[in-house]
């Protein structure tokens, strides 16, 4: 018998796609995991596989002063992964949206960040929250924000974060210093690993008006 979680498998890929027009249309894992019929099942780390089953879209409204209110949303949708984006429990996707000054470096406290993603309790015991989306369901993070001093754009991005459950496991684990201490060494690898597993998959720059 699988443990599940709010009614729901810790993986459960299969049943997602399942629910989706994909399956109705005879689309299966192979259609896009093994392109050509080649055996490389690209998922979540791969880039390019990430690129082509999503679409982000920016919109911005500003004034033209200091202090003036400047709104902006952030949509991410899943248009073309035959489950829920992304599946399984320790991915992440991360959208955040700044203020940057001319040479493109952020402006403190203007800052706000959104992610899509199952987030579970370090020891799989409660679901914090699960808005990950099903195909065609998308996710907007909303700004409003005054502009700052020396603020000459809104900057984009979507961070994917394949293995952010492994770096909250290992974060904590190596806080208890009295336990495993032998396999120490190991666990900062792999931590390591799982913060550089990380990659921005995309970025756009809205100019303010002067």
């Amino acid at each position: 018998h699988q443990k599940r979680l709010n009614g729901k498998l810790f993986q459960e890929t299969s049943e997602e796609w399942r629910r989706t027009s994909f399956a109705a249309e005879g689309k299966t894992c192979q259609s896009c995991h093994m392109p050509d019929r080649r055996h490389l099942f690209r998922g979540i780390h791969d880039k390019e596989t990430v690129r082509g089953a999503v679409d982000v879209d920016l919109n911005v409204g500003h004034g033209s002063l200091v202090g003036d209110m400047i709104t902006a949303s952030l949509t991410f949708t899943n248009t073309g992964a035959g489950h829920r984006m992304p599946t399984y429990t320790p991915p992440q996707i991360t959208l955040v949206l700044e203020q940057v000054d001319k040479d493109g470096h952020a402006l403190e406290q203007t800052q706000r960040v959104g992610a899509v993603a199952r987030r579970l309790s370090v020891d799989l015991k409660k679901e914090i929250y699960d808005n990950r989306l099903l195909p065609g369901e998308s996710y907007t993070l909303d700004y409003q924000i005054r502009r700052a001093q020396g603020a000459q754009a809104v900057l984009a991005r979507v961070e994917v974060w394949p293995d952010e459950g492994y770096r909250r496991f290992y974060t904590a684990l190596l806080k208890n210093r009295a336990r495993h201490v032998k396999g120490r060494p190991m666990l900062q690898q792999a931590l390591k690993d799982s913060i550089e597993s990380r990659y921005e998959l995309w970025r756009q720059s809205s100019p303010l008006d002067n």
